[in-house]
């Protein structure tokens, strides 16, 4: 009985190594496909001049790490999952970092699987970034400068949500439609409207020349209320032999919770009435004198009101840039920037209301990439700024250097 037993898995052992030997053999499918890049970006940051006795922040630091695995689960069928780890790990719908997250701690930006029936149409559903803007939509290792334009960091606060978008191609038009939570990366929805971002670029018949726009419109969560998020853009980009020439145009009015207090002082006054006595020695007795003071009482009372209104900021750059050379490339960008950014309680008499100033920012970065290899570049820009130009000018020029790795 053992022997047959003995024989019978030997036999059975055998013929799951052939069947296994078989289905190798005759494998011919192409997927899944993987592909495991991703990318390193180094700065140092020096702020060589700034106003008198102002100090400034300068030194090394990481300005993205990243990890990327994507490529074909099966035909027509795609995934990508996107991990950095150069910021804290969640934000709270505000853009506030919660300080039970640790910093610097993998975080998860994609998250998502295409499925690509058509050129025409396809779909993406997960975490993704949502496409507003040219900037928005380029790859941080393709960027003309170390930074983006101050309007397009103004709106990279809800980049990345979870949702469905559909896009493609139709012969010289490229559209993307998304319907996501509008909430922060990583966070549930916490109301029950939607945001929908929509994007479409054109080619123009003049050789190299692109134009499109971008429109978003959405409610953020709020402690107490959703908060309408209004957004719009135009796109230029233009490319010919040597010469590149982009621009873009946003606007943004998003609803905003403010909340301040202010003093009011109020005088009263107070009459004090002082009782003396003095002895009659003609009476015998003693006889009381009174007197009045009078004497002013000053007392302080707070008012803390909340204010949910709309903030406005819009801006835009242009950048005109020149490959000098197959592995040198310069560059020069204007970047203006106006927000309302100071939001205060004024006291009219009895009555209290809401001012605001508005903060306008004028950069001129001066950019060059040298490229060591095709995976590997130096960038060094000098940005020259023009702080708060309606209020009294502040000056910080600041020069920063990066070394960038990919793989």
């Amino acid at each position: 009985m053992k022997r047959i037993a003995l024989a019978a898995t030997i036999t059975a052992v055998c013929a799951v190594a052939a069947l296994a030997f078989e289905v190798k053999k005759d494998d011919r499918q192409d997927f899944p496909k993987v592909r495991v890049t991703g990318w390193v970006q180094a700065v140092y940051e020096n702020t060589v001049y700034h106003e008198k006795g102002k100090v400034t922040a300068s030194g090394f630091s990481v300005k993205d790490a990243a990890l990327m695995v994507q490529g074909d689960a099966w035909d027509r069928t795609g995934f990508r999952i996107y991990l950095q780890g150069n910021r804290r790990n969640k934000v709270d719908s505000a853009n506030i970092f919660h300080r039970s997250y640790a910093s610097y701690s993998a975080r998860l930006l994609d998250a998502y699987v295409d499925w690509k029936p058509s050129p025409l149409y396809s779909f993406r559903l997960g975490q993704y970034k949502k496409q507003f803007g040219l900037e928005q939509g380029t790859s941080p290792v393709d960027l003309d400068f170390i930074y983006e334009s101050q309007i397009t960091r103004s709106f990279l606060d809800n980049n990345r949500d979870q949702g469905l978008m559909a896009y493609g191609k139709w012969r010289d038009l490229n559209y993307w439609l998304s319907l996501h939570n509008g909430a922060s990366y990583n966070l549930k929805d916490k109301n029950w409207a939607k945001d929908v971002t929509a994007r479409a670029v054109y080619s123009l018949p003049w050789p190299g020349l692109k134009a499109g726009g971008s429109a978003e419109y959405g409610t953020a969560d709020g402690s107490t209320r959703g908060l309408y998020r209004r957004r719009a853009g135009l796109e230029a980009n233009w490319e010919w032999r040597k010469l590149f020439v982009r621009g873009e145009f946003m606007i943004g009015r998003d609803d905003k919770t403010v909340s301040d207090s202010l003093s009011r002082t109020t005088s009263r006054t107070v009459t004090d009435t002082m009782v003396s006595w003095s002895y009659d020695s003609v009476g015998g007795a003693w006889v009381p004198t009174v007197t009045f003071s009078n004497r002013t009482v000053t007392s302080r009372t707070w008012t803390k009101k909340t204010l949910v209104d709309q903030a406005l900021a819009r801006g835009g750059y242009l950048t005109v840039g020149y490959v000098v050379i197959p592995n040198l490339r310069l560059a020069v960008r204007g970047d203006l920037y106006r927000n309302d950014y100071a939001w205060k309680l004024a006291l009219a008499g009895t009555d209290t209301s809401w001012t605001k100033r508005e903060a306008r920012t004028l950069i001129w970065n001066l950019g060059a990439d040298y490229f060591l290899n095709k995976v590997t570049k130096v960038t060094v820009n000098y940005d020259i700024k023009q702080e708060d130009m309606a209020l009294p000018l502040v000056r910080n020029n600041v020069l920063t250097a990066m070394v960038q790795a990919k793989f």
